[in-house]
């Protein structure tokens, strides 16, 4: 709790930068599937997922917060009647994965020196967040639309892991470009 603060501005940042690339280079790609199944290239998954996974759960608050400022205020198309609602069944299901990997003992921290298993148990978060985001937002969207199609479940859960996985490679790929060292 000692850098709350820095923290939740960090992790606000962040989900503001991959809501605004993904609103600029993928949604005008994506404009005609969005309005039924969801993005293939969801990078605000990244944006609410990576900033839980390197300063912890107590980052949620702001980041709810950044996505309904992101979504109420910045998005530029009408899409959703009840996207608040979305938006936290995605906390939701994060909140849910990170209880799930807390009772399994398992190691999600950023905080130690990482190690081959730490990158095995990030990738594993990664896919159950997203996994339990399509099923529950899948199923929200389905009813919200009036339409039961359980490729809105599998788009999701694709488009929240290819979004995360993405920027998650370009991370990596910047921070080894740069030769930047940690302490």
């Amino acid at each position: 709790m000692k850098f709350l603060f820095r923290d939740s501005i960090v992790a606000s940042s962040f989900y503001f930068t991959t809501f605004f690339f993904w609103v600029t280079f993928i949604v005008p790609l994506e404009q005609d599937f969005l309005q039924t199944t969801g993005s293939l290239l969801y990078l605000p998954a990244a944006g609410r997922i990576l900033p839980v996974l390197f300063f912890g759960i107590k980052t949620i608050p702001a980041l709810f917060l950044s996505s309904l400022i992101a979504w109420n205020f910045l998005w530029p198309y009408e899409l959703y009647e009840f996207r608040n609602l979305g938006l936290l069944i995605s906390y939701l299901a994060i909140l849910v994965a990170w209880g799930v990997f807390k009772f399994l003992d398992a190691e999600i921290s950023f905080d130690s020196k990482l190690k081959l298993s730490n990158w095995r148990h990030l990738v594993l978060f990664i896919l159950l967040c997203s996994l339990l985001n399509g099923l529950f937002d899948g199923a929200f969207y389905s009813t919200d639309v009036n339409i039961i199609n359980p490729l809105i479940s599998l788009r999701f859960f694709v488009g929240d892991v290819t979004g995360t996985i993405f920027i998650l490679v370009f991370c990596v790929l910047i921070i080894s470009a740069f030769d930047i060292k940690r302490n």
